[in-house]
């Protein structure tokens, strides 16, 4: 690893609570191997073999799936710091179940299971935090789950917007994505994700402006998870 990259380092997860010198420490010893990729460029495909985790050093990546109906659900977008493959590394199976897609030009460190098997015998804060990002890794893996199996836009809509509104604590919150992305959240499309709001806000149960987005009936909107 190149200590170039140590304010990145330091914003991963799999770093935290370790110090500067550290982590310089650790790069000396556990190289890595670099990869750059254009914006556009598929990082992995699925059921590609996973032999490494990848740490974002620069730009933007989407991990996103695809079903059979050819809809396109799109699971996170990762900055620099964030981290894949962490879940499969170590699975039987050893194959991405998603695809990584490259938003920008990008930089990525990859650490073999070696590496990572090493690093958590030296270093016992890594074992730690690699499990509390597998932790986090299942709970938002639940959470996409429960959206994904609701059978209705609104009902997804709903998901999305009473999630935010516990994160934010206000029934009047931010989208932090863009409506094309919400779309790809909820797997549906643009124009089906315009006219549903459109409908809600009609009813009102909602009320939005732009990416502002205000809960008005948050019973009934409640309802629509069941």
């Amino acid at each position: 690893m190149n200590s170039n990259y140590l304010p990145t380092l330091l914003k991963c997860q799999l770093f935290k609570e370790m110090h500067a010198e550290e982590i310089e420490r650790l790069c000396d010893q556990y190289k890595g191997r670099k990869f750059t990729f254009q914006k556009g460029e598929i990082i992995v495909d699925e059921g590609d073999h996973c032999d490494s985790i990848s740490i974002l050093l620069n730009g933007t990546v989407e991990l996103h799936t695809f079903f059979i109906s050819g809809d396109i659900a799109s699971l996170i977008t990762l900055s620099p710091g964030d981290i894949f493959g962490e879940a499969v590394i170590f699975s039987p199976v050893e194959e991405y179940p998603i695809s990584a897609l490259s938003i920008t030009d990008t930089e990525i460190l990859r650490l073999s299971k070696k590496d990572i098997l090493n690093l958590m015998e030296e270093y016992p804060q890594i074992l730690e935090n690699y499990l509390a990002l597998l932790s986090k890794k299942l709970l938002f893996l639940n959470d996409k789950f429960k959206l994904l199996s609701l059978s209705t836009i609104r009902g997804k809509i709903a998901h999305v917007l009473i999630k935010l509104s516990k994160e934010q604590k206000s029934m009047t919150v931010k989208l932090p994505f863009s409506k094309e992305k919400m779309a790809l959240h909820i797997c549906t499309r643009r124009p089906s994700l315009s006219r549903e709001l459109g409908k809600m806000k009609s009813e009102g149960l909602i009320d939005f402006d732009k990416s502002i987005i205000t809960i008005l009936d948050y019973d009934t909107l409640s309802a629509e998870l069941f």
